[in-house]
């Protein structure tokens, strides 16, 4: 049903769109219905998925399901990108891994101005070095994207990372007295 569900999406008309709504309100297990719905309304791509996509982001969900939704928010974002980001943003300080692998690639997808200060609030905050470089990683992928490369995302990458080895260099320090 779930491969029926996604595929229904890809090959579907407008008409479709209550049967994948629909399907997003069938338990099963792993939710793999849902997510097969999910896939289905990003890629029937109608602004009407957008809403019932972000309802399965949020907390309380399968582990496995967020980050489907994730995904197809950051498929239908187009539609309307301050909603979309206004949803995902907050994701950033989940603390489920998977979701949390999920945010960084739909925030730099949806190509949001507001997403630059939520990467630079959470690489500043977060104590996991891991996600920190994924957060920086994603924040220069979206800053050329926003700034088409134009060189001042290059610029302003640059002093943030001599910024950032000056507070490590800092930090070493401390640790050696």
């Amino acid at each position: 049903r779930a491969a029926a569900l996604s595929a229904l999406g890809r090959h579907g008309t407008k008409d479709h769109l209550p049967t994948l709504l629909a399907a997003l309100e069938v338990d099963s297990q792993n939710e793999q219905i849902r997510e097969g719905a999910l896939r289905g309304l990003a890629d029937l791509d109608l602004k009407e998925g957008l809403e019932p996509a972000i309802r399965f982001t949020k907390p309380g969900w399968h582990t496995r399901l967020r980050p489907e939704a994730i995904n197809a928010v950051a498929d239908l974002a187009h539609h309307d990108r301050d909603r979309a980001t206004e949803a995902i943003i907050p994701l950033l300080d989940d603390r489920e891994t998977r979701t949390l692998r999920a945010v960084g690639p739909a925030l730099v997808k949806i190509k949001h101005k507001d997403a630059l200060a939520a990467f630079d609030q959470y690489i500043t905050k977060t104590r996991d070095n891991e996600f920190r470089d994924r957060a920086e990683t994603w924040r220069s992928e979206l800053a050329a994207v926003l700034a088409k490369d134009d060189g001042t995302s290059t610029r302003k990458d640059i002093d943030r990372l001599e910024r950032e080895v000056e507070r490590l260099k800092d930090a070493l320090d401390e640790v050696k007295k």
